[in-house]
């Protein structure tokens, strides 16, 4: 099965709510906390079926990585555009690349 790496640019609010939670006690505000939620559960289910080997954002929380297992592309892409921090703008855009997965 191919194998896509997958950078994903972090929104500006979604960033500034990420280092205001870790001021405040680790608590996200309510526009943002529910979709960090869905988001966070979309991509244990994708691990547990086998599509994600890992995954994460950047330390300044400027944009994540995840390395996909896809049958293809357009598999990969659709992945990544389900998962629902994307389809709310949590993320602002992506980039797959197809990756040749060695080890």
């Amino acid at each position: 099965m191919p194998t896509f790496v997958v950078r994903t640019n972090i929104s500006p609010h979604f960033r500034e709510a990420h280092f205001k939670a870790l001021k405040e006690a680790g608590k996200l505000s309510e526009d943002v906390g529910p979709c960090v939620a869905a988001h966070v559960d979309y991509m244990k289910s994708l691990k547990a079926k086998g599509k994600i080997l890992c995954g994460g954002p950047m330390v300044d929380f400027t944009w994540g990585l995840t390395v996909l297992k896809a049958s293809s592309f357009k598999e990969a892409k659709a992945l990544i555009e389900n998962d629902p921090a994307m389809k709310r703008g949590l993320f602002l855009d992506y980039e797959i690349i197809p990756w040749f997965h060695m080890v």
